[in-house]
Protein backbone atom coordinates (compact mmCIF):
# COMPACT_ATOMS: atom_id res chain seq x y z
CA UNK A 1 0.00 0.00 0.00
CA UNK A 2 2.84 2.37 0.82
CA UNK A 3 5.20 1.25 -1.95
CA UNK A 4 4.74 4.43 -3.98
CA UNK A 5 5.60 6.67 -1.03
CA UNK A 6 8.30 4.43 0.48
CA UNK A 7 11.14 6.78 -0.58
CA UNK A 8 9.27 9.62 1.13
CA UNK A 9 8.75 7.46 4.23
CA UNK A 10 12.48 6.73 4.37
CA UNK A 11 13.33 10.42 3.97
CA UNK A 12 10.88 11.49 6.69
CA UNK A 13 12.24 8.78 9.00
CA UNK A 14 15.75 10.14 8.44
CA UNK A 15 14.67 13.72 9.19
CA UNK A 16 12.69 12.64 12.24
CA UNK A 17 15.66 10.70 13.61
CA UNK A 18 17.87 13.77 13.19
CA UNK A 19 15.36 15.94 15.04
CA UNK A 20 15.05 13.32 17.77
CA UNK A 21 18.81 13.45 18.34
CA UNK A 22 18.38 17.15 19.03
CA UNK A 23 15.17 17.09 21.10
CA UNK A 24 15.36 13.62 22.70
CA UNK A 25 11.57 13.43 22.37
CA UNK A 26 9.70 11.95 19.42
CA UNK A 27 6.68 14.20 19.90
CA UNK A 28 8.77 17.37 19.86
CA UNK A 29 10.68 16.04 16.86
CA UNK A 30 7.39 15.44 15.05
CA UNK A 31 6.17 18.97 15.84
CA UNK A 32 9.38 20.45 14.43
CA UNK A 33 9.05 18.27 11.34
CA UNK A 34 5.43 19.35 10.91
CA UNK A 35 6.25 23.04 11.18
CA UNK A 36 9.13 22.54 8.76
CA UNK A 37 6.78 20.96 6.23
CA UNK A 38 4.24 23.75 6.72
CA UNK A 39 6.93 26.38 6.22
CA UNK A 40 7.79 24.77 2.89
CA UNK A 41 4.12 25.09 1.91
CA UNK A 42 3.81 28.75 2.91
CA UNK A 43 4.68 29.91 -0.60
CA UNK A 44 1.96 27.72 -2.12
CA UNK A 45 -0.62 29.01 0.37
CA UNK A 46 0.48 32.59 -0.28
CA UNK A 47 -0.06 32.02 -4.00
CA UNK A 48 -3.50 30.57 -3.23
CA UNK A 49 -4.36 33.65 -1.16
CA UNK A 50 -3.21 35.94 -3.96
CA UNK A 51 -5.39 33.97 -6.35
CA UNK A 52 -8.37 34.63 -4.06
CA UNK A 53 -7.60 38.36 -4.18
CA UNK A 54 -7.40 38.28 -7.98
CA UNK A 55 -10.60 36.27 -8.31
CA UNK A 56 -12.46 38.69 -6.03
CA UNK A 57 -11.18 41.66 -8.06
CA UNK A 58 -12.33 40.01 -11.29
CA UNK A 59 -15.83 39.16 -10.04
CA UNK A 60 -17.58 42.28 -11.44
CA UNK A 61 -16.26 41.57 -14.94
CA UNK A 62 -17.00 37.85 -14.67
CA UNK A 63 -20.55 38.56 -13.50
CA UNK A 64 -21.07 40.90 -16.45
CA UNK A 65 -19.81 38.19 -18.81
CA UNK A 66 -22.27 35.67 -17.37
CA UNK A 67 -25.10 38.14 -17.95
CA UNK A 68 -23.96 38.96 -21.48
CA UNK A 69 -22.85 35.55 -22.75
CA UNK A 70 -24.73 33.19 -20.45
CA UNK A 71 -26.52 31.58 -23.39
CA UNK A 72 -23.37 31.15 -25.49
CA UNK A 73 -20.99 28.79 -23.70
CA UNK A 74 -18.18 29.12 -26.25
CA UNK A 75 -18.16 32.92 -26.01
CA UNK A 76 -18.43 32.79 -22.22
CA UNK A 77 -15.41 30.46 -21.99
CA UNK A 78 -13.38 32.61 -24.41
CA UNK A 79 -14.07 35.88 -22.62
CA UNK A 80 -13.59 34.27 -19.21
CA UNK A 81 -10.14 33.08 -20.30
CA UNK A 82 -9.31 36.64 -21.35
CA UNK A 83 -10.36 38.00 -17.96
CA UNK A 84 -8.35 35.28 -16.20
CA UNK A 85 -5.25 36.29 -18.16
CA UNK A 86 -5.87 39.96 -17.42
CA UNK A 87 -6.03 39.34 -13.68
CA UNK A 88 -3.44 36.56 -13.59
CA UNK A 89 -5.95 33.96 -12.38
CA UNK A 90 -4.78 30.35 -12.46
CA UNK A 91 -7.78 28.18 -11.48
CA UNK A 92 -5.70 25.19 -10.32
CA UNK A 93 -3.17 27.16 -8.24
CA UNK A 94 -5.17 26.97 -4.95
CA UNK A 95 -4.97 23.16 -5.00
CA UNK A 96 -1.17 22.91 -5.15
CA UNK A 97 -0.63 22.76 -1.37
CA UNK A 98 -3.36 20.13 -0.91
CA UNK A 99 -1.89 17.96 -3.67
CA UNK A 100 1.54 18.15 -2.04
CA UNK A 101 0.19 17.31 1.42
CA UNK A 102 -1.69 14.17 0.33
CA UNK A 103 1.42 11.98 -0.20
CA UNK A 104 2.96 13.49 2.94
CA UNK A 105 0.00 12.39 5.05
CA UNK A 106 0.10 8.90 3.53
CA UNK A 107 3.84 8.69 4.18
CA UNK A 108 3.35 9.83 7.79
CA UNK A 109 0.67 7.18 8.25
CA UNK A 110 2.97 4.45 6.91
CA UNK A 111 5.95 5.70 8.92
CA UNK A 112 4.22 5.63 12.28
CA UNK A 113 2.22 2.51 11.59
CA UNK A 114 5.50 0.61 11.24
CA UNK A 115 7.84 2.53 13.57
CA UNK A 116 5.60 4.42 15.99
CA UNK A 117 5.31 1.72 18.65
CA UNK A 118 8.82 2.47 19.92
CA UNK A 119 8.34 6.25 19.88
CA UNK A 120 7.25 7.98 23.07
CA UNK A 121 6.74 11.60 24.07
CA UNK A 122 6.17 13.66 27.19
CA UNK A 123 3.54 15.61 25.24
CA UNK A 124 1.09 12.69 25.48
CA UNK A 125 1.58 11.23 28.98
CA UNK A 126 -1.52 9.03 28.70
CA UNK A 127 -0.04 7.11 25.77
CA UNK A 128 2.58 4.37 25.74
CA UNK A 129 3.69 5.14 22.19
CA UNK A 130 2.92 7.13 19.07
CA UNK A 131 2.18 4.06 16.96
CA UNK A 132 -1.26 3.35 18.45
CA UNK A 133 -4.49 5.33 18.37
CA UNK A 134 -5.19 7.88 21.09
CA UNK A 135 -7.46 5.98 23.55
CA UNK A 136 -8.99 9.24 24.81
CA UNK A 137 -9.44 10.56 21.25
CA UNK A 138 -8.28 14.01 22.36
CA UNK A 139 -5.92 14.41 19.42
CA UNK A 140 -8.53 13.49 16.77
CA UNK A 141 -10.95 15.97 18.33
CA UNK A 142 -8.29 18.68 18.37
CA UNK A 143 -7.36 17.88 14.77
CA UNK A 144 -10.99 18.12 13.67
CA UNK A 145 -11.75 21.35 15.52
CA UNK A 146 -8.59 23.12 14.37
CA UNK A 147 -9.06 21.90 10.81
CA UNK A 148 -12.62 23.24 10.76
CA UNK A 149 -11.56 26.57 12.28
CA UNK A 150 -8.77 27.01 9.74
CA UNK A 151 -10.83 25.83 6.78
CA UNK A 152 -13.68 28.25 7.44
CA UNK A 153 -11.31 31.23 7.27
CA UNK A 154 -10.31 32.09 3.68
CA UNK A 155 -6.64 32.79 3.07
CA UNK A 156 -7.53 36.26 1.80
CA UNK A 157 -9.93 38.64 3.56
CA UNK A 158 -11.95 39.42 0.44
CA UNK A 159 -15.66 39.71 -0.38
CA UNK A 160 -17.62 36.57 -1.18
CA UNK A 161 -16.48 34.90 -4.39
CA UNK A 162 -19.87 33.46 -5.17
CA UNK A 163 -18.94 30.12 -3.68
CA UNK A 164 -21.50 27.47 -2.96
CA UNK A 165 -20.45 27.74 0.71
CA UNK A 166 -21.36 31.38 1.37
CA UNK A 167 -24.74 30.87 3.08
CA UNK A 168 -25.02 30.10 6.77
CA UNK A 169 -26.44 26.63 6.18
CA UNK A 170 -23.84 25.82 3.55
CA UNK A 171 -21.04 27.00 5.83
CA UNK A 172 -22.36 24.72 8.56
CA UNK A 173 -22.18 21.82 6.09
CA UNK A 174 -18.63 22.79 5.11
CA UNK A 175 -17.63 23.15 8.76
CA UNK A 176 -19.07 19.73 9.54
CA UNK A 177 -17.10 18.17 6.69
CA UNK A 178 -13.91 19.90 7.80
CA UNK A 179 -14.51 18.53 11.30
CA UNK A 180 -15.55 14.99 10.37
CA UNK A 181 -12.89 14.19 7.76
CA UNK A 182 -9.95 14.61 10.19
CA UNK A 183 -11.93 12.75 12.85
CA UNK A 184 -12.54 9.83 10.49
CA UNK A 185 -8.91 9.68 9.37
CA UNK A 186 -7.27 10.05 12.78
CA UNK A 187 -9.77 8.27 15.07
CA UNK A 188 -8.06 4.88 14.72
CA UNK A 189 -4.81 6.10 13.14
CA UNK A 190 -1.49 6.15 15.00
CA UNK A 191 -1.44 9.04 17.47
CA UNK A 192 1.52 10.51 15.60
CA UNK A 193 -0.69 11.04 12.54
CA UNK A 194 -3.26 12.86 14.68
CA UNK A 195 -0.48 14.94 16.26
CA UNK A 196 0.84 15.81 12.80
CA UNK A 197 -2.65 16.81 11.63
CA UNK A 198 -3.32 18.84 14.79
CA UNK A 199 -0.05 20.74 14.57
CA UNK A 200 -0.50 21.35 10.84
CA UNK A 201 -4.04 22.66 11.35
CA UNK A 202 -2.86 24.96 14.15
CA UNK A 203 -0.19 26.33 11.82
CA UNK A 204 -2.79 26.82 9.06
CA UNK A 205 -5.07 28.70 11.46
CA UNK A 206 -2.26 31.03 12.53
CA UNK A 207 -1.31 31.51 8.88
CA UNK A 208 -4.84 32.61 7.98
CA UNK A 209 -5.04 34.94 10.98
CA UNK A 210 -1.73 36.52 9.91
CA UNK A 211 -3.23 37.35 6.51
CA UNK A 212 -5.90 39.35 8.39
CA UNK A 213 -3.22 41.71 9.74
CA UNK A 214 -1.92 44.78 7.90
CA UNK A 215 1.46 43.14 7.06
CA UNK A 216 -0.35 40.02 5.87
CA UNK A 217 -2.69 41.99 3.61
CA UNK A 218 0.26 43.90 2.14
CA UNK A 219 1.99 40.60 1.43
CA UNK A 220 -1.10 39.27 -0.37
CA UNK A 221 -1.30 42.36 -2.57
CA UNK A 222 2.41 42.55 -3.34
CA UNK A 223 3.23 41.80 -6.98
CA UNK A 224 -0.40 41.71 -8.08
CA UNK A 225 -1.27 42.60 -11.71
CA UNK A 226 -2.22 46.22 -12.41
CA UNK A 227 -5.87 45.19 -12.84
CA UNK A 228 -6.03 44.14 -9.19
CA UNK A 229 -6.66 47.04 -6.87
CA UNK A 230 -6.14 46.67 -3.11
CA UNK A 231 -9.39 45.74 -1.42
CA UNK A 232 -10.36 47.81 1.57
Amino acid sequence: MYTLVQPLIDFLAYLLAMLYEWTQDWGLALLLLTFGVRLLLVRFNLNAGRQQVRTAAAQPELAKLRDTHGSDLAELVRHTSEVNRKYGIRPLAPFAAALLQAPLLMAMYGLFLTHGSTMTTVLLPWMAGLGTADPLHLLPLAAGLLSAAAGLIPLADVPSLGSAFTGTGARLVLGSLLLLVPLAVTWTAPAAVALYWTAGSAFALLERLFYRTAPGRRLLHRGQPAAVRPLT
